[in-house]
């Protein structure tokens, strides 16, 4: 019974951080998406990670950027209307990052209803989980993703995005 005991702690000291893991993601995936929603652009930035901030010139010119593709998304009669998340996936430990991957689903509202698609998100951790970064990764693919990060895991499935489907209201 006594060697049985440390597997039990081990089993449950596992669960528990692994459980922990997906609330502490779901909870800065969560903040990125209420970002983009309501056109906060400094808090996506601050959530998005640094070498795509890096990729874009750094924070001020990325929030410039990203700003320009929402006043475009705007004068074509699109906005932000919601992103929901789902089930997020395993957490692989490459090096000194952990990654996982966040299914999700976009909606866009536009004139006459609403268009939305299914996408991913990488999720990635430099200090073991406390703190997330993200990269759109379903538009990206795991080719291009696996050229900006060296180290993302073999086993790591990307979910590529899905072609927009209109919903007429």
């Amino acid at each position: 019974m006594r060697y049985i005991l440390p597997f039990i702690l081990f089993a449950i000291i596992t669960c528990n951080v692994n459980a922990q893991d997906t609330v502490v993601v779901r909870n800065n995936i969560t903040i990125m998406f209420n970002a983009m929603v309501k056109n906060d652009m400094s808090t996506l930035a601050d959530l998005t990670h640094p070498k795509i901030i890096a990729s874009l010139g750094g924070r001020e010119k990325a929030i410039v950027t990203m700003n320009a593709a929402i006043a475009e998304m705007k004068s074509k009669g699109m906005s932000f209307r919601n992103a929901s998340i789902g089930k997020i996936g395993e957490f692989y430990k490459s090096g000194s990052e952990v990654f996982c991957l966040i299914p999700q689903e976009i909606t866009l509202t536009t004139e006459g209803g609403y268009f939305s698609s299914l996408t991913s998100t990488l999720g990635i951790s430099q200090d073991q989980g406390r703190t997330w970064r993200f990269v759109s990764a379903g538009n990206i693919g795991r080719d291009k993703l696996k050229i900006l990060f060296p180290e993302l895991p073999d086993g790591l499935e990307v979910l590529l995005q899905t072609d927009p489907v209109f919903h007429k209201q």
